[in-house]
């Protein structure tokens, strides 16, 4: 084979992934360009007809590509992602273009205080997903090349944060008359929305505009998923795998049987999540009366739902949802939320699954004798029982011991339902989402102290919460059951635990209360003027990305946020990474140090 015949379709290649790659830059430019700024009506023309330029030109391009492969069929399974969207937004927009003229030129006014017409309000989407497509694929890239997944878990964070706070930083993410965000609040709000934490040192509804608050959920969105899972996703559905080492890491984290059913158990997660939310957002949205029009209802609904699900703790209120006090409807849906988003990717497909396997196994037995009692069985892992009684136990408990401490105090004059569901709701959300009903900063400081071991437990593995886990903090109390016993081996439900993840519930256990006593340290230094014993509430809030506060956020002064955006970072970053890097292959040793005892206690 001559040289030229090898290398001209590379060289092919390679100028069409950077025609690509200019492109996304162009309408990423384009997007904050018209979202960001107040323009004169020239301007926004001349956008809205470039933004339809770069439209086709995406469509041209992955069309093209499926033209000229010499293997359609398998170009079209690495394009995947991008016909499917293809395909949606020629669809979506034929049918904005079908519906009643009324109906349309309706919603048209409505949007235009947003983005214009209907027709390029789509096109504005369209162009965003692509973005965000081809910024998966260079991550992909990235991934390819052999960059360790903590390594990329780390930088994928640090980058969302800093676009966000550059995003929020533009006038219109602002509402009008408001003061502008300086750039340490800027980057505290994205890092608190990326790492779902909830503080906030502005009133998110109040002093916001649409476009930020978008920015903020989408920033919850991603940093409750991991972009990791968004890559792994692509990949799947691009039918091109990633390194070996990358998917055995994975398949370890999100408990998938084989590396073959990988793609399977990434797109469980996603769906999994899209139904929960759009299903809580429609619950919000019949349950509560925001007093405004559809469309900033529907806003509302789904933001408050993202914020829920992803443990984030944001909303539009001040008073986060103490005017819901009374909504026991909208605070028994948000619990849901919450507690579904606690639980996680690796127990709610198991529960899942066992009730697909009951529900067939019971139609069998059905359709052969028909008379035959069906008794359902309850399969679950080590791993799902232990996170399901962790959860349990300790939203009772907190509920229990919030309800006894605050009984005579901020509970007081409430009716029966409303006191048990103030302590319910407290109890779940002091975990890790981080809503309240209640005003924190009137909280007795026993029942803060409650409130921060809650929050040091935190949720379950491979979730949106934070904290050192539900089965870290099982594994502790099991091998202090063990040592007490005198067992060589920890045993969980006949099972026994390997040593392995007992040294990694240690080093998370050590790695949080080392940040937690320096972070502690740091802020008292930064803000000496406060109350340590607000100081210590908020350090772990922050730390275990909860987001509940006795409301001295926004009397931190710049060191002392930085502090706080540290804090949180490690919180929602150090436990993944260090799990991950258990997974990590390393050389076999094959040799032995003598042992010696040594005293300890």
């Amino acid at each position: 084979m001559k040289l030229g015949e090898t290398t001209e379709p590379a060289k092919g290649f390679r100028g069409r992934v950077t025609v690509i790659a200019l492109m996304a830059l162009v309408s990423a430019a384009s997007l904050i360009v018209g979202g960001g700024f107040t323009l004169p009506d020239w301007v926004r023309l001349h956008l809205d007809r470039l933004d339809l330029v770069l439209a086709v030109g995406f469509a041209a391009i992955w069309l093209s590509d499926l033209a000229r492969a010499s293997k359609p069929a398998e170009a079209a399974r690495y394009r995947r992602a991008e016909l499917f969207l293809l395909a949606l937004g020629i669809i979506t927009f034929l049918a904005l273009l079908l519906i009643p003229d009324a109906l349309r030129h309706l919603v048209a006014e409505r949007l235009h205080q947003r983005a214009g017409s209907l027709g390029f309000w789509w096109i504005r989407i369209f162009l965003l997903a692509c973005v965000l497509l081809q910024l998966l694929r260079g991550i992909e890239f990235i991934l390819r090349r052999g960059l360790r997944a903590e390594l990329l878990l780390a930088g994928s964070f640090l980058g969302i944060i800093a676009t966000g706070a550059l995003l929020l930083l533009l006038p219109n993410a602002m509402q009008p008359g408001c003061t502008p965000l300086s750039f340490v609040d800027a980057l505290f709000t994205a890092t608190s929305a990326t790492c779902v934490t909830g503080l906030s040192v502005r009133d998110t509804g109040g002093e916001f505009s649409t476009f930020g608050q978008n920015i903020i959920m989408v920033l919850i969105q991603i940093g409750g998923l991991g972009i990791v899972t968004f890559v792994a996703l692509l990949s799947s559905i691009s039918n091109k795998t990633l390194p070996v080492p990358q998917m055995v890491i994975f398949r370890h984290i999100i408990n998938a049987p084989a590396v073959g059913d990988l793609r399977r158990r990434i797109a469980g997660i996603v769906a999994i999540t899209l139904l929960v939310e759009l299903t809580g957002a429609a619950a919000l949205f019949i349950l509560v009366d925001t007093g405004t029009d559809t469309l900033n209802h529907m806003q509302w609904s789904l933001f408050h739902s993202i914020s829920a699900f992803c443990n984030a703790g944001f909303a539009f209120q001040a008073d986060s949802l103490e005017s819901l006090h009374e909504n026991t409807g909208a605070l028994y849906t948000i619990m849901t939320l919450i507690v579904l988003g606690g639980l996680g990717f690796l127990v709610l497909p198991e529960f899942i699954s066992m009730l697909r396997s009951n529900c067939r196994e019971f139609l069998a037995k059905r359709r052969a004798h028909a008379g035959e009692s069906f008794i359902p069985r309850l399969r679950l892992t080590v791993q799902t029982r232990l996170s399901v009684i962790t959860t349990m136990s300790l939203i009772v408990l907190g509920a229990t011991g919030f309800a006894l401490l605050e009984g005579d105090h901020v509970l007081k004059g409430l009716g029966s339902l409303d006191f048990f569901t103030a302590s319910l709701f407290q109890s779940v959300t002091a975990r890790t989402a981080g809503f309240n009903t209640l005003p924190i900063g009137e909280l007795q400081n026993a029942t803060l102290l409650l409130i921060v071991l809650l929050m040091v437990v935190g949720g379950c593995p491979v979730s949106t919460a934070g904290g050192i886990k539900t089965v870290t903090f099982a594994i502790l109390l099991l091998g202090l059951r063990a040592l007490v016993r005198g067992n060589s081996r920890i045993e969980a439900f006949g099972r026994t635990v390997p040593a392995r993840v007992i040294t990694s519930a240690l080093n998370v256990f050590l790695l949080y209360m080392t940040a937690a006593i320096t972070g502690l340290i740091l802020l008292s230094w930064a803000s000496p003027h406060l109350a340590m014993r607000d100081l210590l509430f908020e350090c772990f809030s922050a730390l275990s990305t909860v987001g509940l506060s006795t409301g001295v956020t926004a009397q931190l002064g710049t060191e002392g946020k930085l502090v706080l955006c540290a804090l949180m970072f490690i919180g929602r970053i150090g436990p993944i990474a260090m799990v991950l890097s258990v997974f990590q292959s390393s050389p076999a040793v094959d040799y032995e140090f003598p042992q010696e005892d040594v005293v300890v206690g």
